[in-house]
């Protein structure tokens, strides 16, 4: 299933860490947070170029951008298949294992995931084992969803990160401002939380997958 021009728009967005408010305001109010919220929710279904140029560029994306990402799938993932022939693969592991397999060491992989990516020695997967960032508006990585990381990307503003911190490894929407960097959660049942302490960037998260039972 391809991505609709509001799923877009909505994820442009939360990976700013902007509300629908602070999104009109940083278009300069030319676009409001109801039309926002409708071109979001799919309410107007052809917005006009006119309309969407100035929404783009404060999120700092082109018509260009926009396209590739409505021609992207969630590529479904079905629990049974564990046999890709004639594709590349990339290792489902657990989050403990991540170090290990990012070190070179032996790592067994709890299942593999087909990848059109034939660069996959940085890659690998995660299974999403709580609703942390699981966004209240349906975007984001839903609780037993599997996500692929490249650990060869590295911070850039207003993107999903695995982060490893004194207390082991996780995963978190991260922004900057000034010389703090904070870490949110998608959902928003929970706090951002200013993180002064050590931390290193692990991983950027590429692609989310829904599981099909």
């Amino acid at each position: 299933m391809n991505k609709s021009l509001g799923q877009c728009l909505e994820m442009y967005r939360l990976r700013l860490g902007w509300d629908k408010n602070q999104a009109s305001g940083e278009t300069g109010f030319v676009i409001s947070q109801q039309q926002i919220s409708k071109f979001e929710r799919g309410s107007i279904k052809n917005p006009g170029i006119l309309s969407l140029i100035p929404l783009l560029a404060a999120y700092g994306k082109s018509l260009n951008d926009l396209e590739k990402d409505m021609a992207d799938k969630v590529t479904p993932y079905h629990q049974e298949m564990t046999i890709y022939e004639g594709n590349t693969t990339i290792p489902l592991i657990t989050i403990r294992n991540v170090t290990d397999y990012l070190n070179g060491k032996n790592v067994t992989p709890i299942d593999h995931l087909p990848i059109k990516n034939q660069k996959t020695r940085k890659l690998f997967a995660l299974k999403m084992d709580n609703d942390f960032m699981a966004s209240n508006t349906g975007s984001g990585y839903p609780k037993n969803s599997l996500v692929i990381f490249d650990a060869a990307k590295t911070f850039a503003q207003g993107k999903d990160m695995l982060i490893s911190n004194p207390d082991g490894l996780i995963f978190r929407h991260v922004f900057k401002e000034g010389s703090s960097y904070y870490f949110k959660k998608l959902n928003t049942g929970y706090p951002t939380i200013n993180n002064s302490d050590q931390f290193k960037m692990i991983a950027r998260a590429i692609e989310c997958r829904i599981i099909i039972k």
